[in-house]
Formats: structure tokens, C-alpha cells, sequence
């Protein structure tokens, strides 16, 4: 672990499986995983970075479509959200507060 980066990280070493016995495979998985590291470490040592409103869809548009495709036909099954807590997002309307426009109210 680079010393400049012990502190962000946390450990002195890292390990990753290459999930394979393969000589040949594992020569290949490695010179990329080696790629990957050097990039986060780049990326760690850049600092934080401000995305675009573009480049923040782009990366959440993966698991949201994963997401929605998991519970479209049966929303209510996600246990990941409390989705109790939203019913204490608003004051309750107070009796006899009606959403809907008073229709018969003279024009003027």
C-alpha cells in the first residue's frame, strides 16, 4: 500500500481472489486487477470530485433500472425502505380541509 494512501485506506495490504487455477487466466486477471488498483489510487489521491447532474444519472442508472425491474409488478414487497416513515412527512389536514376547489363559489 502506497504510503500516502495508509491513512485513507486503513489496511497495509490488500488481497483480491483472480478466481481461477489457470496460469494462463491468472497472468490476464492480474495485469488487470493491477490496472483497477492503480486506477482507484489515482483516483483516492484526486480527492473528492463534483459530478454533473448527467454524470450522477449515469451512475445510478444501473441499479435504479435494476431496482425497478426487480419491483415493478409488486412494490410493496421492497423491504429495503421503511416505507412507514412517510406517513409522518406531513401534517395531518385538519378536519373539514378539503383539496378539492369549492366549485360553487361565485365569480366575480
Amino acid at each position: 500500500m502506497p504510503a500516502d494512501l495508509l491513512a485513507c485506506i486503513g489496511k497495509r495490504e490488500e488481497k483480491i481472489s483472480l478466481g481461477t487455477k489457470d496460469p494462463v487466466r491468472a497472468k490476464s486477471l492480474h495485469a488487470r486487477a493491477l490496472l483497477e488498483l492503480d486506477e482507484r489510487w489515482t483516483n483516492l489521491r484526486a480527492g473528492p470530485k463534483l459530478l454533473s447532474e448527467r454524470e450522477a444519472h449515469e451512475m445510478v442508472a444501473p441499479p435504479y433500472a435494476w431496482w425497478i425491474d426487480q419491483y415493478r409488478d409488486e412494490p410493496s414487497q421492497q423491504a429495503f425502505w421503511r416505507t412507514d416513515l412517510g406517513d409522518n412527512l406531513w401534517p395531518r389536514r385538519p378536519p373539514g380541509l378539503s383539496l378539492q376547489p369549492n366549485l360553487g363559489a361565485a365569480l366575480i
